[in-house]
């Protein structure tokens, strides 16, 4: 079934590769490219809160190549690797414009 894509998908789009992020889950499952710790973290408590509030509706499985859970950790990488690019570019262009009072 083809969606259309909304307003948000083509932000997302553009916001990953402005950043240079690759958004590709092949190339980086056969790149070998760790998860992101906070993307293991949060599969991890979306899973936990699927059986506790939702009686397991997703089902995540980990630990194997293809299973549910290894995609949802890859589209949390890419999700956590634009916000660290946000917070770097934040860094990069608003801090040095920050003046500190002298004590």
């Amino acid at each position: 079934m083809n969606k259309p894509i909304t307003i948000l998908e083509n932000r997302l789009v553009a916001e990953c590769a402005e950043a240079g992020i690759n958004t590709s889950i092949n190339d980086r499952w056969e790149n070998g490219v760790p998860h992101h710790p906070r993307a293991e973290i949060w599969a991890r408590r979306i899973a936990a809160a699927d059986w506790l509030f939702a009686d397991g509706c997703f089902d995540l499985k980990f630990g194997g190549d293809g299973d549910n859970g290894e995609f949802l950790l890859y589209i949390l990488d890419i999700l956590c690797d634009l916000d660290d690019a946000k917070a770097r570019q934040i860094v990069e262009t608003e801090w040095p414009k920050i003046e500190v009072a002298a004590p």
